[in-house]
């Protein structure tokens, strides 16, 4: 009787064992899947990086004072890091450049 429970309890330890394994394996991400999210995201930070000064400087004509730049460059830099901020990555997306 107390082999035939050990027994029980081995199994179910080993069914409970398994059932998280299946639950854990069902919540991962593939690397490939993370790595390609991860240069999508690089790519798109320094796009918008790159960008800047084209977006910057035609506003910056005419403008006489440093505290007027200043506004206008803090603005751009806020808006690139909004679209920044709402980044998501689509694996399915094609890329314009592919």
């Amino acid at each position: 009787m107390k082999l035939e429970a050990e027994a029980d309890l081995k199994r179910s330890k080993a069914d409970m064992a398994a059932h998280e394994y299946r639950q854990l394996e069902s919540n991962l991400i593939p690397s490939e899947v993370v790595a390609a999210g991860f240069d999508d995201l690089m790519g798109t930070i320094r796009h918008e990086a790159e960008t800047l000064p084209d977006v910057i400087a035609p506003k910056l004509t005419g403008i006489h004072s440093a505290a007027e730049a200043s506004v206008v460059i803090q603005t751009e830099v806020y808006a690139a890091l909004n679209r920044l901020a709402e980044y998501r990555y689509e694996p399915d997306r094609k890329k314009v450049n592919e």
